[in-house]
């Protein structure tokens, strides 16, 4: 968690170069922030992950707690971020990797929330743990169901929708 300018290099070696064979495209590009993307009361220099897209399957970004292991979140209640859109109304996914049956392989249980675009502009995004449900589109063969504990957060991530857009989101990070 923190500012995008933390994992924006991670998240970007991930999904900059994603798979034209299996149906993906997406472009993701990081930017100083413009004039015009400034976030509400922000003075000084800043910048964002910015995604100019256009997913035909499956497509996002996120980070990973692979190397460092994973976090516990149990103190905190929400997961917090600014997101700028175009107010397209498509809907989007926080998604949070929770707990893995197997440390060496990505088991873990997905639990998401969907959220519109609906403001052309910065908006505050900020969703209660509580309001996050067990993924239905997706779990990886293996991956426990025993409900989202917090304890052990492997990855978050945003999932884009299947269609073109751009938006940028900043500060990423866990509510108390």
């Amino acid at each position: 968690y923190g500012k995008a300018n933390n994992w924006a290099e991670e998240s970007l070696k991930k999904f900059s170069e994603l798979d034209d064979e299996e149906g993906v495209a997406a472009v993701l590009s990081f930017f100083d922030i413009l004039l015009e993307l400034a976030l509400p009361g922000q003075s000084g220099d800043n910048e964002v992950l910015s995604a100019n897209y256009n997913v035909s399957d499956f497509g996002g970004f996120g980070r990973a707690y692979t190397v460092a292991g994973p976090q516990n979140w149990i103190n905190y209640t929400s997961f917090d971020f600014w997101f700028y859109g175009t107010g397209s109304g498509l809907t989007y996914q926080a998604e949070i990797s929770d707990n893995r049956s197997d440390p060496d392989s990505d088991t873990s249980e997905r639990f998401d929330y969907q959220f519109v675009d609906d403001t052309a502009g910065w908006k505050y995004v900020s969703i209660p743990f509580a309001d996050f449900t067990r993924s239905t589109d997706f779990q990886p063969p293996g991956a426990p169901d025993d409900g989202f504990t917090l304890t052990e957060i492997w990855a978050w991530a945003i999932i884009l929708p299947v269609d073109a857009d751009t938006i940028a989101v900043d500060d990423v990070g866990l509510g108390l």
